[in-house]
């Protein structure tokens, strides 16, 4: 087993390196960056597209529209 890497130190190698594989696409500054602006810009095009063609729930009866004018502040239930 001499010169072989344990298991967990492979994972951790493999990690590190995504997650900076990541950082590097995600950065506005690089070309890799750009590329991930221009993915998060298609996303927002298609999530827009989505929404317009999902089915609406429609109108909700547990709305309640609630007015209150002097009048109302006027009876002596609301002067609490």
């Amino acid at each position: 087993m001499r010169g072989r890497a344990p298991h967990y130190l492979v994972g951790i190698g493999i990690g590190l390196v995504s997650g900076l594989l990541a950082a590097w696409l995600c950065h506005p500054q690089t070309r890799a960056g750009l590329l991930a602006q221009g993915l998060w810009r298609m996303e927002l095009v298609t999530y827009d597209y989505r929404l317009s063609y999902s089915p609406s729930p429609g109108p909700s009866a547990e709305i309640v529209l609630v007015t209150i004018d002097d009048e109302s502040f006027s009876q002596p239930q609301l002067q609490r």
